[in-house]
């Protein structure tokens, strides 16, 4: 039997059964989970939900559907207000002191909710309400809307780009001339900038019948090493993306992040891989970089830690396409230290903004000249007992007959701009190649 009709038919009662619960919750804030087969993929939920209710998927394992909670606003404090559920699902843009304008406005500023309806791998689904008039009705409106939307199965359409060439939003002659102002700002700022992080982005056309579940279906399938997230708000465009970079994982008190930094591409065959890998590994501009970030992660953490952090070896990070220098950070929190202090104190990082990083996030604001948005910003899940963050790169902003795509580069003394240009192109190129058949 086909693995959608097998797991619809099964799933079809276990959705029955969940509505009769939802049917008398009395005058309080609840929730109710109920066990159920897992979909043959996470984004069978997303692509059975109505376009018209916040829908997200972060990480392989995690959908949330709906908002019975929300909170918006334009810091961390945000995240500290009491709310209804204990867990919340928050978005925070890469520079939390710029508004929002177009076309990151339907994301807001920094924001923070619980789904109504949320899947986790081999815990089955949890339906939320609240207690004020109409909430549960709503959730039980959603679930109904999402009985339907199951009843079909929803074939993933692979995609094929148009022939027209990319848009450049920034040129080459003008990423040049970034790059010397940021070089030459290298040596005149106070305190001295040791890194900064330029992005340039493109914008891609799409064929009509192209969505944004079928980019990230593809994308997720090129590199099912990587982090995948989908984020869309009713009425606004669709954020999806596949990263590497984590945040920070919070289990109990015990932290872990890491510092990623330097690209080389993979190779044709294991020899080619192997000399790029190796030429990775020993190439000092890209040791140079990575190495800020881990100083940088040390300095940062150690107030909020007990103990010595503990660093890994620098190694290789493997993805489809590229790889990277990576090496692994732990620690212990302190007491009284939470998740909103390892976010105020790691948001954004030296790999995606530069240091120190008032002085980089400074001279991006004047000099960039493009919003941000969310490309670099964080999107994770906290819990009591288990938090995780991730960095939202290797992602696109697809709007109705296009798609909006981000990347940087990390600059230091001795960077050179037409290197810098080929190693956004090819992080770029990751996308792009997801989406082109031969």
């Amino acid at each position: 039997m086909n693995a959608f009709l097998s797991w619809q038919r099964t799933c079809r009662k276990a959705l029955q059964d969940l509505r009769r619960n939802l049917e008398n919750p009395g005058s309080i804030d609840g929730e109710v989970a109920q066990e159920m087969p897992d979909p043959p993929s996470a984004l069978t939920w997303l692509r059975a939900a109505p376009a018209s209710t916040a829908r997200a998927l972060f990480g392989p394992d995690r959908v949330g559907l709906g908002q019975a909670w929300r909170k918006d606003g334009r810091d961390l404090r945000v995240l500290d207000q009491d709310g209804p559920f204990p867990q919340r699902w928050i978005s925070l843009p890469f520079d939390m002191a710029q508004l929002p304008g177009r076309p990151w406005s339907s994301f807001g500023q920094v924001r923070c909710w619980t789904p109504q309806l949320e899947w986790k791998r081999g815990k089955g689904l949890v339906a939320r309400w609240r207690r004020e008039s109409g909430g549960w009705q709503a959730t039980l409106r959603l679930l109904e809307a999402l009985q339907q939307g199951i009843e079909q199965e929803h074939p993933p359409c692979p995609v094929r780009l148009p022939d027209q060439r990319p848009a450049l939003l920034v040129s080459r002659a003008a990423w040049r001339s970034q790059v010397a102002l940021a070089l030459e700002a290298m040596g005149h700022t106070v305190p001295p900038m040791d890194k900064v992080v330029l992005a340039r982005s493109m914008r891609q056309p799409l064929t009509e019948a192209c969505t944004a579940l079928d980019l990230l279906e593809d994308l997720w399938r090129a590199e099912p090493e990587s982090w995948p997230y989908f984020l869309a708000w009713p009425g606004g465009p669709q954020l999806l993306g596949a990263t590497p970079e984590e945040l920070f994982t919070r289990r109990g008190s015990r932290l872990r992040t890491m510092a990623l930094a330097g690209t080389r591409p993979r190779g044709v065959g294991r020899m080619e891989d192997r000399a790029l890998g190796r030429a990775l590994l020993d190439g000092a501009k890209e040791q140079h970089e990575q190495g800020v970030v881990v100083h940088w992660l040390k300095e940062t953490l150690a107030p909020l830690c007990e103990g010595e952090l503990r660093v890994g070896a620098r190694r290789l990070r493997r993805l489809g396409r590229v790889q990277h220098l990576q090496s692994q950070v732990e620690g212990r929190l302190r007491k009284g230290q939470g998740d909103v202090h390892v976010l105020a104190a790691l948001h954004p990082t030296p790999a995606l903004c530069g240091a120190p990083r008032p002085t980089a996030l400074e001279w991006i604001r004047r000099n960039e000249g493009q919003a941000r948005g969310l490309y670099g910003g964080v999107l994770g899940i906290l819990a009591p007992n288990e938090s995780q963050c991730r960095v939202a790169i290797r992602g696109a902003l697809a709007s109705r007959g296009h798609v909006r795509l981000w990347a940087g580069a990390g600059l230091v003394p001795g960077s050179v701009a037409d290197d810098e240009w080929q190693e956004t192109s090819l992080k770029l190129d990751t996308l792009l190649k997801a989406w082109r058949r031969p």
